[in-house]
C-alpha cells in the first residue's frame, strides 16, 4: 500500500474530526455487511493514522462497493451511514439532508439499479461502479482521462480505491449526476404526481441544464473533506 501521505493528507497534525466511518452496502437496499469507525481524537492519531486504519480495514471488508467519510459529531457520523434521520448535521441545503437519509429507504430507494452514493474522501469501487457509463465512457476511463479527477489504485481483488483530489470534488459531484450514476432521492419518488426528476430507467437518461443545488460545483456538502491549504 502506497504511504497514505502519498494521497495528501497531513501526518503532523492531530485530526480536529471526531468520527470517521466506512459502509460496505452490497445490494441496492443497502443492507450494510461491514462497517469500522474511529475517533481521532480520542486516539490521539493524525488523519494519515486513521485514513491507514480504515483503508486497512476495506482490503478486507470491502467486495463491492464502500467509502470513508469524516464528520464532526459522532451521531451525525452514524446517522450518515446507516440512512437514519440526521439531526445535528450542518447543512446549507435541507434537501442534502434529505438526500442522506432516503439513501437507505427501501420505499423510495428500492430500485434495483446501483449508484454512487456521493463523491466521498476515500471511494471503494468494484468493478461494476467501474463500469458505470459516464458520458460514453466507463467510470474508469473517465477518471484515467483527466489527473483532476485522482487516480485509481488497487484495494483488492474485487475493487479499486479512488481517492479525488478535495478542490475538485464538488467538479467531479456535479459531473457525474449529469451524467446520470450518482443517486438524488427524487429519481424513486414514483408517488409524487408532479416530479420532474423521476427516472424512467428504461429510457436513456438526459439531465436538464438546471439541476439541483446540492450537486453544483460550488455547494459544499457536510461529509466534504477540508480543501488541502
Amino acid at each position: 500500500m502506497r504511504p497514505v501521505d502519498d494521497e495528501g493528507f497531513k501526518t503532523s497534525q492531530k485530526s480536529k474530526a471526531k468520527f470517521y466511518v466506512i459502509r460496505n452496502p452490497r445490494e441496492r437496499e443497502h443492507k450494510d455487511k461491514s462497517s469500522m469507525s474511529l475517533r481521532p481524537d480520542d486516539l490521539e492519531l493524525s488523519d494519515a493514522e486513521v485514513i491507514e486504519s480504515l483503508i486497512a480495514f476495506a482490503k478486507c471488508a470491502v467486495d463491492h462497493y464502500g467509502y470513508i467519510v469524516r464528520m464532526n459529531d459522532a451521531s451525525d457520523a452514524g446517522s450518515y451511514a446507516s440512512g437514519s434521520v440526521p439531526s445535528f448535521a450542518e447543512v446549507a441545503d435541507p434537501e442534502e439532508r434529505e438526500n442522506w437519509t432516503l439513501w437507505t429507504n427501501s420505499s423510495v430507494g428500492a430500485e434495483p439499479r446501483e449508484f454512487i452514493r456521493n463523491v466521498h474522501e476515500v471511494n471503494f469501487l468494484s468493478d461494476f461502479y467501474l463500469n458505470l457509463d459516464v458520458f460514453g465512457q466507463t467510470l474508469e476511463q473517465w477518471i484515467n482521462a483527466d489527473e483532476s479527477r485522482g487516480e485509481l489504485s488497487p484495494l483488492n481483488s474485487k475493487a479499486k480505491m479512488w481517492i479525488p483530489p478535495p478542490e475538485h470534488i464538488g467538479t467531479i459531484r456535479e459531473e457525474l449526476f449529469r451524467s446520470g450514476v450518482l443517486y438524488y432521492y427524487a429519481f424513486f419518488k414514483y408517488f409524487v404526481g408532479d416530479n420532474p426528476w423521476k427516472r424512467d430507467f428504461s429510457k436513456p437518461w438526459k439531465c436538464p441544464d438546471e439541476i439541483p443545488r446540492i450537486f453544483h460545483r460550488d455547494y459544499r456538502h457536510a461529509i466534504d473533506p477540508p480543501l488541502r491549504a
